[in-house]
C-alpha cells in the first residue's frame, strides 16, 4: 500500500473554494521521518485562484479572507499572494496526478491511501476535479482522516495533534501545505499512530 499525506489550502470552507495550493508527500509506514527531508519531497502546487472563480465559479468567503489575513506573512506569501508561476487548475491537477502516479480511473487506485487533516481537503478536492471534467485520484474510500485517527489511538481531548518529539514548533509554518503534510506524517509515525 502506497500512502500520500495531502494537504490543501482554500478561500472557502465549502466544497466549492477556489484552491490556493495543494501539496502532497508520499511516505512509508516504516520509515523514520525528517522534518527537512519530508518539505524536500514535497510536491507543491500553487493554483491560479482568479481563473478559478472566474471560469469555474470556484467560490471565495469574506470570513475565510478575513482568516487569512491573520496569518503570517509567510504563510500568505506561499499560498495567497497571486504569482505569475500559479498553475491553471489543468496544469497543477496533471502535475499532481503524476507526482502521485495515479490512473486516471480512480477504481484502479486501489493501492494508494490519501491522508488529509479532517474531511474538507477531500470535498474541495474532488469538488475541483470534477468541476474541469475529471476524476479524482483515488477512490472516496481510500481516503483517511489524521485527525480521526491521532484522537482514537491517544484518546482524551487532544482534538487532532499530538507533540512531535524533537520538533521545535516555530519552525513549522502551520498552512503553508508542505509543512502540513510533513508534520502531521511525523505525528502520525513518530507517535506509533499508524504502523
Amino acid at each position: 500500500m502506497r500512502h500520500i499525506m495531502f494537504d490543501i489550502e482554500t478561500t472557502d470552507v465549502e466544497s466549492t473554494a477556489a484552491v490556493l495550493s495543494i501539496a502532497t508527500i508520499e511516505f512509508t509506514l516504516e520509515e523514520i521521518p525528517n522534518y527537512r527531508s519530508l518539505l524536500e519531497r514535497a510536491v507543491f502546487v500553487k493554483f491560479d485562484a482568479k481563473e478559478q472563480i472566474q471560469k469555474y465559479k470556484r467560490t471565495v468567503d469574506p470570513a475565510t479572507m478575513e482568516w487569512w489575513s491573520k496569518r503570517s506573512q509567510i504563510v500568505r506569501d506561499v499560498s495567497l499572494k497571486p504569482k505569475p508561476t500559479d498553475f491553471s487548475v489543468l496544469e497543477g491537477l496533471e502535475t499532481l496526478r503524476t507526482a502521485s502516479n495515479c490512473n486516471s480511473d480512480p477504481n484502479k487506485n486501489h493501492d494508494v491511501m490519501f491522508w488529509a487533516r479532517g474531511g474538507l481537503d477531500q470535498v474541495v478536492f474532488e469538488s475541483l476535479c470534477r468541476s474541469v471534467g475529471q476524476t479524482a485520484f483515488t477512490h472516496y474510500s481510500n481516503w483517511r482522516d489524521v485527525r480521526t485517527a491521532i484522537d482514537l489511538v491517544v484518546g482524551g481531548a487532544v482534538k487532532g495533534y499530538v507533540e512531535v518529539p524533537g520538533l521545535p514548533q516555530d519552525i513549522v509554518h502551520k498552512h503553508d501545505p508542505r509543512a502540513d503534510c510533513a508534520y502531521d506524517i511525523m505525528q502520525l509515525l513518530l507517535n506509533n499512530i499508524v504502523k
